[in-house]
């Protein structure tokens, strides 16, 4: 809009000392190039004083407007180079924004590799397991650190018999799920039972930067299969195999609507959700 504006005030300047230039040029050419040199002569001499005054008066507006024409010029085309420049680097920084954007979502990914280093010092969201051969039985002792500097959310349980991790074993010469619920405590004794609880089932919690989930497992686990469930057993410990834990997280919350029509839904749900693999273990 001021470019514009400007453009026009440019022109109007043009205009006027283009026609000033016209008016003095015609009283130039009348004074010095009449048709004789005794007309030039008689004329010069009858031109006054006011004359004089007024011709000079209107080479010094035009030197002025010739002035003031090439500073908006310059002014003009130095703010251009300006926004030109302003443009460039906001493009630039547009451009180096959105790749720090997109490492930190390939670090916010999660340490997919089962193969990669088995430690919590690494960046990502990494979980973890104490060992990587245990014989069946032992105790498995369960790490989940956030790496990363904004919190992470993820569906923690009340119930004991429902946890915040999942499983896989290596068979068939591929990864495959395992359903299951841990032991429910009766009387003193682990005992597996389905229990059919109130939906929703599970809160959204959240875990902070290098913060820890602790959490110790004794390999007892109930699979609810054919006859098994409705029936009550007691829980059976990892078959000897190769395994390794999920654990799905997301970065944003999201808040339900219709929760009135729709109560077997969480008010606050997790958002996009990631899926970060631990090391694998073995039991023997």
């Amino acid at each position: 809009m001021i470019r514009r504006k400007a453009n026009s005030t440019i022109c109007l300047l043009l205009l006027s000392f283009l026609y000033l230039n016209i008016r003095v040029g015609q009283f130039v050419s009348e004074l010095l190039f009449g048709d004789s040199l005794h007309w030039r002569w008689c004329t010069l001499k009858k031109i006054n004083a006011k004359q004089i005054i007024y011709t000079v008066k209107n080479v010094m507006i035009a030197i002025i407007f010739l002035t003031v024409i090439a500073s908006i010029t310059s002014c003009i085309s130095k703010q251009g180079e300006k926004q030109r420049n302003a443009q460039t680097n906001e493009l630039s920084d547009t451009q180096k924004s959105e790749t720090r954007i997109s490492q930190h979502q390939e670090e916010m990914i999660g340490n997919s590799d089962p193969n990669a280093k088995d430690d919590l010092s690494n960046s990502f969201v990494a979980v973890v397991t104490n060992k990587k051969l245990y014989s069946q039985g032992e105790s498995i002792k369960i790490k989940v650190k956030n790496n990363l500097t904004v919190p992470i959310w993820y569906i923690n349980f009340t119930q004991r018999d429902l946890v915040f991790w999942s499983l896989e074993k290596f068979q068939n010469n591929m990864w495959e799920a395992l359903y299951f619920r841990l032991p429910v405590m009766e009387n003193g004794k682990e005992i597996c039972r389905l229990t059919m609880y109130e939906r929703p089932i599970g809160v959204v919690k959240a875990l902070l930067p290098n913060s820890l989930i602790d959490y110790k497992w004794n390999q007892k686990l109930c699979r609810f299969e054919g006859a098994n469930v409705t029936k009550q057993f007691d829980p059976k410990v990892l078959d000897r195999g190769k395994y390794r834990l999920t654990f799905r997280y997301s970065l944003k919350t999201v808040k339900v609507e219709n929760n009135d029509t729709e109560p077997w839904r969480r008010p606050l749900d997790l958002g996009e959700t990631q899926l970060v693999y631990s090391n694998e273990f073995t039991v023997k």
